[in-house]
């Protein structure tokens, strides 16, 4: 699977710093659940 990474500089408008630390969390948890799934996961990019 791929790393994916972005560049957050512009998010400041958006969301505070404290923001994206917290959500790492919930980011992790999601990957670890798609990697652990008993089957594939596909993600579509149609609607």
């Amino acid at each position: 699977m791929a790393h994916i990474s972005f560049d957050s500089s512009k998010l400041s408008k958006f969301v505070h710093d404290n923001e994206l630390g917290e959500m790492q969390a919930m980011v992790n948890a999601a990957d670890a659940e798609v990697r652990q799934a008993p089957v594939p996961v596909v993600i579509s990019g149609i609607g």
